[in-house]
């Protein structure tokens, strides 16, 4: 039977009750969850309705896409808002600049550095290499879109998790992979700014506030995000706001210590 034969389920979506629906065929056969929902003995089948009002409306409206295409589309980066600095600020920026010593290290000392400094940048590549091997590319063509400083990418982050934490409740495998190989794809292609460190913290708070870790597994968003903290790791600790945001969480500070151990062996 096709399934535009079959009878469409209605969902009520999002603190607003909006109303989609979407054939109910189609909705069983992505997992067995979805299946008792539609085809069981509860009242959402009998009705063919279900409440998912504490669902996010655009992650909804992404799984539709996934539904009818087997694809969906990320959010879309946003302009951060312009702060010009104060003269205050501008002043302390002059005085560093005038304080920063040159270099007194000897030739020396210059060539030892470098052999560490190569021995330690060559654990970061390998680590790197590791990440973009995650997760292999899905077929869908992938956005040409370069990041510069002034674009905040957190809804391209976030649209990707919030379809993994949507997918892993449901418990649709090929959707859960898919939105990892989305994210690992816009982390791969994300160009880290300083202003954009931000974009980081807000994905690690939403990851360790909408996951936990299986007894024996720590759980694959987790996993993800860690390790490309733990890849760019330098870069994003020095900056003042990504540490003040996740400073506090415990279960992303112990994944990420384990992962730069890999950079010290």
């Amino acid at each position: 039977m096709s399934f535009s034969s079959s009878p469409v389920f209605r969902f009520v979506v999002g603190p607003h009750r909006a109303e989609y629906t979407i054939h109910s065929s189609l909705v069983a056969k992505l997992s067995a969850k979805l299946d008792v929902l539609v085809n069981g003995s509860m009242k959402e089948a009998t009705d063919l309705c279900a409440d998912w009002s504490e669902t996010d409306e655009q992650t909804f409206l992404r799984f539709c896409d996934f539904v009818y295409t087997g694809s969906y589309k990320e959010g879309s980066p946003r302009k951060r808002p312009v702060k010009e600095n104060t003269p205050e600020q501008e002043k302390a920026e002059e005085i560093r600049e005038a304080e920063t010593p040159k270099s007194t290290i000897r030739r020396k000392s210059k060539q030892t550095s470098s052999h560490t400094a190569d021995f330690v940048q060559s654990k970061a590549d390998e680590l790197w290499i590791k990440f973009t091997s995650l997760y292999p590319p899905t077929p869908f063509k992938n956005t040409s879109f370069r990041n510069e400083p002034e674009d905040d990418c957190t809804e391209i982050f976030l649209s990707h998790a919030r379809m993994y934490v949507f997918a892993d409740y449901h418990g649709i495998d090929t959707l859960q992979l898919f939105a990892l190989q989305k994210l690992r794809g816009a982390l791969t292609r994300f160009v880290l700014h300083d202003e954009s460190c931000v974009d980081i913290a807000e994905l690690v708070t939403y990851t360790f506030g909408s996951t936990v870790d299986n007894e024996d597994d720590v759980d694959q968003l987790r996993s993800l995000v860690c390790f490309y903290a733990a890849c760019r790791i330098e870069q994003l600790w020095r900056n003042s706001v990504f540490k003040n945001n996740v400073e506090s969480i415990s279960d992303f500070l112990n994944h990420l210590i384990t992962l730069l151990l890999q950079r010290l062996d």
